[in-house]
């Protein structure tokens, strides 16, 4: 959908799929495209004829009118050899009739009109018809940008730059080459460009069709507008030191969908805050998707102390005999704490007690 110009009446297409439309309109600009039968605004109203591509795109637009007022709401239409007819109701003595028409001065306070308009294919013309990708509203990464390029001249299209934009800021010029015929289009991939989250206005436009100064600069641009969403806060909590065999709540937030990697010692994957249980250390993954579909990813390590293992060695000044003192070495591994219990009842905090 798109505004233009007043009061729209009339739609019409033709053989090739471009639109047609006939209005009135009191704008004194964004209506006549560059060469144009009539570029300028000349009375109260006047009536507007615009030619737009089968994808949206202007091709074409010119008032019609002189000093008086025009609309051009009783209807259009175009035939097979490229003209346009439109008619309506005029107040106006000069800009309609023109030299040796059937009637050339207005009769009464308010007359009818009767145009035919004829556009003449340049030899050398090519344009952008639209932009193909991307289009609409994505998640922020990589894009291919394609555009649709179209030879709108008589002659065979050997060459043509093509320059595009995003925001404004020009991105490097594609330098196309081939052999693309009359009313022919081609798809033409100009680069990649990493989308952040945001509004971005796309542009893309041509220049130089075989190396010459393009004769109608009015079909040579397409623009599109684009949402790129964006991307969810994902955590996955604080590195944690575990005990063997302790059990942990993963702390998994920031989307409305989760996904654990591995998923080995967790009692569910795909949730928020599943119980892992670890014998050992862990690297954990977690994928978190946004109600967009967009995905962002972050990572948590659960470093688990190894089970302690218990073991020890005996050593005697003498030949064992009761009341004889005995050292224990200490060879236990793992262990934060140890307690010695004796067969007398006694113990002992010591790393290596002597008993």
């Amino acid at each position: 959908a798109t505004y233009y110009g007043g009061g729209g009446a009339g739609v019409c297409t033709d053989a090739s799929g471009n639109v047609f439309m006939t209005g009135s309109t009191s704008s004194s600009s964004g209506v006549a495209t560059f060469g144009a039968y009539q570029t300028s605004y000349a009375g109260n109203t006047d009536a507007v004829l615009v030619k737009f591509s089968s994808s949206g795109n202007r091709i074409w637009g010119t008032y019609y009118g002189g000093s008086g007022s025009e609309n051009g709401w009783d209807g259009v239409s175009a035939d097979a050899f490229g003209n346009v007819y439109i008619t309506g109701a005029t107040t106006s003595k000069n800009g309609i009739a023109t030299s040796g028409a059937f009637q050339t001065s207005l009769a009464t306070y308010l007359g009818g009109y009767l145009a035919k308009f004829h556009f003449q294919v340049p030899d050398i013309d090519a344009g952008i018809n639209s932009i193909l990708s991307p289009i609409d509203s994505f998640c922020p990464n990589a894009q291919t940008v394609k555009v649709q390029l179209k030879n709108f001249g008589s002659k065979e299209l050997d060459s043509v730059k093509i320059n595009w934009s995003i925001n404004r800021k020009a991105e490097p010029t594609y330098h196309w080459s081939g052999k693309l015929l009359s009313d022919s289009i081609i798809s033409v991939n100009l680069g990649n460009y990493n989308f952040p989250s945001g509004i971005d206005t796309i542009k893309a436009w041509t220049s130089l069709p075989n190396g010459w100064v393009d004769s109608f600069p009015g079909n040579d641009t397409a623009i599109i507008v684009v949402k790129v969403y964006s991307l969810p806060a994902a955590t996955a909590g604080l590195d944690t030191t575990l005990c063997y065999d302790e059990t942990y709540t993963m702390q998994g937030a920031g989307g409305i969908r989760y996904l654990w990697t591995p998923a080995k010692y967790l009692s569910n994957d795909t949730i928020a805050n599943p119980k892992a249980v670890l014998p050992n250390t862990e690297l954990y993954t977690l994928l978190v998707t946004n109600k967009y579909g967009c995905s962002d990813s972050a990572q948590v390590l659960l470093k688990v102390i190894p089970k302690p293992k218990a073991n020890f060695a005996i050593q005697t000044s003498q030949p064992f005999r009761i009341k004889n003192s005995v050292w224990f070495e200490n060879h236990s591994t793992y262990a934060k704490s140890n307690k010695w219990l004796f067969g007398d009842y006694t113990n002992s905090d010591s790393i290596n007690p002597e008993h």
